[in-house]
């Protein structure tokens, strides 16, 4: 699965339900056939500020992402699954978008 890919995948919730969320895919990592994926969700009011990102209509990527509404990119909501749980893809992030995902996340970790 190509990195940057929106897909679905079953994300367990704080309540404990599994429901089916969309996702970016950050790392294939084939050792174990499993992706390094991160949420997305559509409750912007969830926004950390510095860490997640806002897709909405003024973002290059809103059309490419293949969700209906803005979205929060949740760089810092991260899951392992098996590639055989992940649905296929129905968007992408750019290049661009991708390496920003990955730089909020590091500045993240750092404490920065």
């Amino acid at each position: 699965m190509e990195e940057g890919r929106v897909v679905r995948v079953a994300f367990q919730q704080s309540d404990g339900a599994i429901k089916l969320r969309p996702a970016v895919v950050l790392k294939h990592l084939s050792r174990h056939a499993d992706l390094l994926v991160c949420a997305i969700s559509s409750k912007l009011h969830r926004e950390m500020p510095g860490v997640d990102i806002v897709v909405n209509e003024q973002h290059e990527d809103f059309t490419s992402v293949g969700l209906p509404f803005p979205s929060l990119i949740r760089c810092a909501y991260l899951t392992t699954v098996p590639l055989s749980a992940v649905q296929d893809p129905i968007g992408a992030v750019s290049a661009d978008t991708l390496q920003l995902i990955r730089h909020q996340l590091t500045t993240y970790l750092r404490g920065r």
